[in-house]
């Protein structure tokens, strides 16, 4: 039931995107246009010296994560980063709990003349801690620990949608690559700082 409801949110937002996407008259705009609708009102989109701060949950099958994502706008389309996630689950013997941190970089597409679209591609390099240990009254079977720790890999693609200067909805596609090897999605609130 609870992946049925994750797909179902991640359909609704994939629709209304496209929806909002694909209602433009055009995707790119020639530089007059740009500048005409600059004078008519501010075009919100990722820039340098930005920063965002992204209380996020993960959308998965087997555990709902939840985290934080920060990112610097190092260039007009460079942005760096750090994400931290956390996801705990278990059963009425056990628990575990894996919490990854990642260092992250990404390409914003700010040529794409979409206002109050910012779409990118990135990627990060972090390091994935798992424990699990068994809950009081089974410790004589064993005492538990950790186990397949380590370094990973992870591709991005994402995009936020602003409904105002500093707040937007962020939602990002992941897969891991290396340790605990597997594709996830992130939604979450973004705020401009």
């Amino acid at each position: 039931m609870k992946a049925l409801r994750s797909v179902l949110v991640l359909v609704i937002f994939i629709l209304t995107f496209g929806i909002h996407l694909f209602s433009s008259s055009s995707i790119i705009q020639n530089s007059a246009e740009v500048k005409e609708e600059k004078s008519q009102s501010a075009v919100i989109k990722f820039s340098k010296n930005d920063k965002y701060l992204t209380p996020q949950v993960g959308i998965n099958t087997w555990a709902i994560p939840f985290g934080v994502n920060f990112e610097y706008g190092l260039k007009k389309n460079i942005g760096i980063g750090v994400t931290t996630m956390m996801w705990t689950w278990g059963s009425e013997y056990w628990s575990n709990t894996l919490i990854d941190i990642s260092a992250e970089a990404a390409y914003h597409f700010t040529e794409i003349k979409v206002d109050k679209l910012d779409l990118y591609v990135g990627g990060g390099l972090g390091f994935a801690i798992y424990s699990w240990h068994w809950k009081s009254g089974y410790e004589w079977l064993i005492e538990g620990g950790s186990g397949r720790s380590g370094i990973f890999l992870k591709p991005i693609v994402g995009a936020r949608y602003y409904f105002s200067e500093k707040i937007a909805i962020h939602l990002r596609l992941i897969g891991t690559v290396l340790n605990w090897a597997g594709f996830g999605s992130t939604l979450g609130v973004s705020f401009k700082l």
